[in-house]
């Protein structure tokens, strides 16, 4: 089939269910938060790292001892003091050799101003804001282009086009699905040695390029929906060692799903995790602006723990979840009770088709219908909203998703948790969107 016919050519005879694969294990490991995780949420103020952790835990490069001043060279080269003109002429051109050789073994880093230590962060909003962002980070890929959806079913043309000049250019590619709706699209990547597809448990939605770029958040690149047409995300960009941190721990979700994955996400990832095997990787939180910071969410554990903490104190709660599932949505909603504290106001945004649905479960818990208003909106965006300056981001359905990891329909998830002024701008558009709908 020609590029033209696959785009020109999708309709529902060619959407082919895949034979149904064995199932694979659900004995998901997954470590436990620790106590010093817990307090991370309740606050938007950035803490100081514990005394314990060295930030630089998480590269594979070792900080290099700083070289010998030329005094303490000069200390060095004699126990006793010497009188004579030789000797001083001696220690003179000892220590003028150590200071160029440290010179060329170890050149002095230009100091970096403040704002450009921060990763870069963007706020995506809408199909096409998405399409736009992708296809330009996957032209600009070098390496790798690692992409996550829901199903492998149809790949929009932008993104396709993109695909396709980066598999020219020798870019190796890799789809993370939970299922595979379109086999037709595999024709596309014949090359096993630049190709590599991988089904697992995962509804984690994200696009990494060259381990320097991620956009994650709800956005599905690879199937396509009518109902659900407006997705959000968020975009960060740095230098390879501003953003490994971030790669390192996506891949390790899917470590906890007893996924190795070595051949999409490489192999210094792998060598990466077994180098500090047996260390538990603390929960990643970085600053990203003054006053503002992010948190990555990569288990089921924290997405929880961040909904009992985050939560409790930190003003009036919006959540944006498309779908509702009737047991999942009570307990969801009882939590919401039980945390969230009086006079603050609950806010939910579901599709048109689930908002009766909704309102049905919220009559099983009438303390919080008084304070609980449900809105619609065909919207695909999985966000909680607290107060003026915090949101979470990403591809948990607080509504319908499962609560347990133990379950087995849980399945790999991944959020950003943004406070602080960079998250005000960020609720300020998604609800400029939202009054405009």
């Amino acid at each position: 089939m020609s590029i033209t016919n696959y785009f020109a050519a999708k309709t529902s005879e060619e959407i082919n269910s895949r034979p149904p694969k064995k199932e694979k294990s659900t004995d998901n490991k997954v470590r436990n938060l620790s106590k010093r995780q817990r307090s991370v949420f309740s606050s938007r103020v950035l803490p100081e790292q514990p005394k314990h952790r060295r930030i630089d835990e998480y590269f594979l490069v070792e900080k290099q001892k700083p070289c010998e001043s030329i005094s303490q060279t000069r200390l060095k080269t004699s126990a006793e003091p010497s009188n004579t003109a030789q000797q001083i002429h001696e220690e003179k051109k000892q220590a003028e050799t150590t200071r160029i050789l440290a010179k060329q073994v170890l050149p002095t880093e230009k100091k970096t101003p403040a704002a450009q230590a921060y990763v870069n962060v963007e706020f995506l909003q809408g199909v096409d804001d998405h399409l736009s962002t992708y296809s330009s980070c996957i032209d600009a890929a070098e390496d790798q282009v690692v992409i996550a959806s829901w199903a492998l079913q149809y790949i929009p043309e932008e993104i396709f086009t993109s695909l396709l000049n980066a598999k020219r250019r020798g870019v190796y590619i890799a789809f993370i699905v939970q299922s595979i709706k379109n086999e037709s699209v595999l024709n596309y990547f014949p090359d096993e040695d630049k190709f590599y597809l991988m089904e697992t448990k995962s509804h984690a939605k994200f696009l990494s390029v060259d381990s320097t770029t991620l956009v994650l958040g709800s956005f599905n690149a690879l199937q396509s929906s009518d109902e659900e047409t407006e997705d959000v995300s968020v975009l960060f960009s740095g230098t390879i060692k501003q953003m490994w941190p971030f790669y390192m721990s996506i891949y390790e979700s899917y470590t906890f799903m007893v996924e190795e994955a070595p051949a999409v996400f490489g192999s210094n990832a792998s060598i990466s995790r077994y180098k500090n095997l047996g260390k538990n990787r603390w929960l990643l939180q970085r600053q990203i602006g003054p006053e503002s910071r992010v948190i990555l969410l990569r288990t089921l554990e924290e997405h929880e723990d961040f909904f009992e903490k985050g939560l409790a104190s930190n003003g009036d709660v919006t959540i944006c979840s498309p779908f509702s599932a009737k047991n999942n949505a009570l307990n969801r909603l009882k939590a919401l009770d039980r945390i969230v504290l009086q006079p603050n106001k609950i806010a939910l945004r579901v599709l048109p088709h689930f908002e009766q649905k909704l309102a049905h479960i919220l009559d099983q818990v009438p303390a919080l219908k008084s304070r609980t208003r449900i809105s619609v909106s065909p919207s695909h965006q999985k966000v909680i909203i607290l107060g003026l300056e915090s949101i979470c981001i990403g591809s948990l359905n607080w509504l319908s998703a499962v609560q347990d990891s133990s379950h087995p329909c849980s399945y790999v998830e991944l959020s950003v948790l943004i406070q602080g002024p960079k998250a005000a701008d960020m609720i300020k558009r998604l609800n400029n969107w939202t009054c405009s709908q």
